[in-house]
């Protein structure tokens, strides 16, 4: 029998993996990159921020307009013109702009991503995200090119929570719901997504999330 070498400072160990999920899928905004349009407004208006800005950017958000983008039946400039109307040209344009660029990492969602991919799950992303914001991401993230699969709201013209898109990531991997388990920042989400029989975690902070992922004994 081969000796084991016991001085070994950092000894490899083959992780056993949770015998029921095979499956991490991840949402990107407020996951793995930052999402926050109270911050945005912030960050690009600093202490100059309107009342007016303020309340219509809630408005945009709400209108569908943003929402059409990530489904991939807007485009940018149709949403500058949009914003425009009320915001000015170079207002709209600021505003835009800062959305994307705004779409910056989390180090601690990259962190449990990481890990993750590290202990031999296979990882999906599963996102309501624009063609322009996703290159902005992919440019930046190598998460984006690392994942087994994704599912991106432009390409299926369908958005979370609508019953469709879930269901392209499923039959697209050949996934099995009860092997999946979904993390996403959003309610509706996750429990569009136990409709299929896939279990969610919400991410309302990232050390809940690795509190969950402990429990059910991922990490």
């Amino acid at each position: 029998m081969k000796d084991i070498d016991i001085s070994a400072k950092n000894p490899v160990v083959a992780p056993i993996l949770n015998n029921k999920y095979k499956n991490i899928i991840f949402d990107v905004g407020a996951v793995l990159v930052s999402w926050n349009p109270s911050e945005i407004l912030k960050n690009t208006f600093g202490s100059d921020v309107s009342t007016s800005v303020d309340k219509y950017f809630g408005a945009f958000i709400s209108s569908g307009i943003w929402a059409d983008l990530d489904r991939g039946t807007a485009t940018l400039p149709q949403v500058i013109d949009f914003l425009t109307k009320d915001l000015g040209e170079s207002t709209a344009n600021k505003l835009a702009s800062s959305m994307i660029d705004h779409l910056t990492p989390i180090p601690d969602g990259i962190a449990i991503f990481n890990e993750i991919k590290s202990l031999g799950y296979n990882t999906y992303i599963l996102s309501n995200m624009s063609e322009p914001a996703l290159k902005k991401i992919a440019a930046e993230n190598d998460f984006v090119s690392r994942v087994d699969g994704a599912i991106w709201s432009y390409k299926t013209k369908h958005i979370k929570p609508e019953p469709e898109i879930y269901q392209i990531l499923l039959q697209e991997y050949s996934l099995k719901a009860e092997e999946c388990i979904f993390i996403d920042d959003r309610e509706e989400n996750i429990k569009a997504g136990q409709s299929f029989g896939i279990d969610g975690i919400i991410c309302t902070d990232h050390q809940f999330v690795r509190q969950e992922l402990n429990k059910l004994k991922i990490l």
